[in-house]
């Protein structure tokens, strides 16, 4: 399924707005990252913790 819902989802719920289309592609692409690192038997698993990480920790998240 389209991830791009799925990121939305945590946007709205963390920061309260909808993700840009930049941003979107950025955590597309780091899923691409995740997936090439290999090692792990849930990349799906590891992106989701990764994309949540780096938006809670995002200065927006933390100050605003």
């Amino acid at each position: 399924p389209d991830v791009a819902d799925y990121i939305a989802r945590h946007y709205r719920r963390i920061l309260l707005r909808e993700p840009t289309d930049a941003e979107v592609a950025h955590l597309r692409q780091l899923y691409r990252d995740v997936l090439a690192a290999g090692g792990e038997a849930a990349p799906a698993y590891d992106w989701a913790i990764l994309m949540c990480f780096s938006v809670l920790t995002s200065t927006e998240s933390l100050f605003y």
